[in-house]
């Protein structure tokens, strides 16, 4: 049950950022996206230092980093990532 409650609280955090990002002329799809990017990267990845990684530190996050900049506009992703509430909600869907 708190999987789903979670899960929500999740979704609501992702309806809020769509909405934040249409100010700034992000399309609400592509904020989507790379939220959906975000939680499956933190769900699925073997970290070799879990901690670093959540702590937004470490050669593992600067490379996650990279990527998603590559795909996505930076102010954006910089924009989520900084989400502190948006973070630590991945890490609880983990």
């Amino acid at each position: 049950m708190d999987y789903y409650l979670t899960l929500e609280h999740w979704n609501s955090i992702v309806r809020r950022l769509k909405d934040e990002e249409r100010e700034n002329d992000i399309p609400a799809q592509e904020t989507s996206d790379l939220a959906k990017d975000i939680l499956r990267h933190i769900r699925s990845a073997r970290f070799r230092q879990g901690l670093l990684f959540k702590q937004k530190r470490g050669e593992e996050y600067e490379a996650f980093v990279e990527g998603l900049n590559a795909t996505y506009d930076q102010g954006l992703v910089g924009r989520i990532l900084t989400n502190d509430e948006f973070w630590e909600v991945c890490f609880s869907l983990r």
